[in-house]
């Protein structure tokens, strides 16, 4: 991925939740050539997840910055 540029990626993976207070966190990473560039950790929440927040990951060819959108 380039930096300035945008990708979508949808899991493959199902998470359930047990309740709205049930929290999981998500490695992100960023790599070249199977290499890894960066990482970072974003939380979601059972509530957020039901209220349609999606992970958000955003690199600038040094750091990447990850978080949540709805």
């Amino acid at each position: 991925m380039s930096p300035g540029t945008t990708r979508t990626r949808n899991s493959e993976d199902t998470w359930t939740w047990d309740n709205a207070g049930h929290t999981r966190s998500f490695s992100v990473f960023v790599g070249r050539n199977s290499v890894v560039l960066d990482t970072a950790v974003v939380t979601i929440s059972g509530d957020q997840r039901m209220q349609g927040y999606h992970i958000t990951a955003n690199w600038d060819g040094t750091n990447l910055t990850v978080g949540l959108a709805h």
